[in-house]
C-alpha cells in the first residue's frame, strides 16, 4: 500500500516533524552550560566550575511572577560543592545563613544582589554524598545586607 500526498501536504508534515525535533532538542540541555539564565541573570553552574557531572533531573517552576531552577546531580564529592561554593564567593556570592547538617546531608544558601534592582539572586544548595545534590537557583526580590 503505498500513500499519496500532494507536495503541500508533503511539505506541512516536514515542517511539523522538524518543528516537534526542535521543541524536544530545546527541552533536553547538555549539562554542560556555563550559566543558567533567569531573567537578565546569568549565574555560573556547576559545569563551569569542575566540569561535567551527572545530572539527574532540572526542574523549572515560576510561582507569583518568581522564577525558580533546580538541576539535581548524581554522584557529587564534597570537592565539588566546596569548589562551586569558593568560585561563587570569589564572584561575590555570600552565605545568607549557617550550613544545616542533618547526618551525612548538608543544606545552605549563598546570595548576591540581581542585575534587577531590588532583586537578589539566592542558590540554595542541599548536598548528600549518599544520594543526590540538588542546586536551586531563584531571582526573588530582597536585599542584601553585607557586613
Amino acid at each position: 500500500m503505498t500513500i499519496q500526498m500532494d507536495r503541500k501536504r508533503k511539505t506541512a508534515v516536514l515542517c511539523a516533524v522538524i518543528l516537534l525535533i526542535s521543541v524536544f532538542l530545546a527541552g533536553c540541555s547538555t549539562g554542560t552550560e556555563e550559566t543558567i539564565t533567569i531573567g537578565k541573570d546569568l549565574i555560573p553552574t556547576l559545569y563551569s566550575v569542575v566540569g561535567h557531572r551527572t545530572r539527574t533531573g532540572t526542574s523549572t517552576a515560576t510561582e507569583n511572577g518568581t522564577v525558580t531552577k533546580s538541576v539535581t546531580y548524581a554522584g557529587l564529592t564534597k570537592e565539588d560543592v566546596q569548589s562551586y561554593i569558593d568560585a561563587l564567593a570569589a564572584d561575590g556570592y555570600i552565605q545568607t545563613e549557617g550550613t544545616k547538617v542533618d547526618g551525612n546531608a548538608q543544606r545552605l544558601q549563598i546570595a548576591i544582589e540581581s542585575s534587577t534592582e531590588g532583586k537578589v539572586i539566592l542558590i540554595d544548595i542541599a548536598f548528600d554524598p549518599q544520594s543526590s545534590t540538588t542546586l536551586t537557583y531563584t531571582v526573588t526580590d530582597g536585599t542584601l545586607t553585607r557586613e
